[in-house]
């Protein structure tokens, strides 16, 4: 479904404002400079921003009921309905609350990057690494696998060719998919 919604949303914006990538100003141009580090601070409230959700959305999932039932569902479905969890509800509502994390994402980046209809594209599939390096269902296991991710493209994109930055993200995930099936913080499924 999440899918399918894409490919609808990309194309209307196609047919609204055409397929050339657009760019949106800056809101806050300044760059801070401290400890050697120089980085924009528009790049600094990405990070600001991107950590808080982070640990918001981990306290949602660990300590809230609806976190538990999100958790519930995602373990084991039939299991959830059979105590009287409304499936399909807690599914809409993880699909509007994974919207609305993208949705801040994107503005967050949007006056980084040009923006494009096409440019969710590698987002997605760089997202869908980043959450079976981690390992399926954790969030700690998603933070890291995008950390590792990150490094990879920096530091293969730096000493090589950034022209080959996803490559080697790409190739980071079947290697470590190759040693260990689960993701670096899944667990195995033991049969009976």
């Amino acid at each position: 479904a999440a899918l399918g919604a894409l490919i609808i949303l990309e194309n209307a914006v196609v047919v609204l404002w055409g397929p050339e990538g657009h760019r949106i100003p800056n809101p806050y141009p300044g760059i801070i400079d401290a400890f050697g580090i120089t980085m924009s601070t528009q790049r600094l409230l990405v990070i600001g921003v991107a950590v808080l959700l982070i640990v918001i959305l981990q306290i949602f999932i660990k300590k809230t009921t609806l976190g538990n039932t999100i958790q519930a569902v995602a373990q084991n479905r039939e299991g959830a309905t059979l105590m009287g969890i409304n499936v399909n509800l807690v599914s809409a509502l993880t699909f509007a609350i994974s919207t609305g994390l993208a949705a801040i994402a994107a503005c967050l980046v949007a006056p980084i990057f040009m923006i494009s209809p096409s440019m969710g594209s590698m987002v997605g599939m760089k997202a869908f690494v980043i959450v079976i390096l981690g390992g399926l269902g954790s969030i700690p296991g998603a933070i890291v696998g995008g950390l590792i991710l990150g490094l990879i493209e920096a530091i293969g994109g730096g000493y090589l060719s950034a022209a080959y930055k996803d490559v080697f993200g790409f190739g980071a995930l079947v290697l470590i998919l190759s040693l260990k099936p689960t993701g670096l913080f899944g667990k195995e499924i033991k049969g009976r």
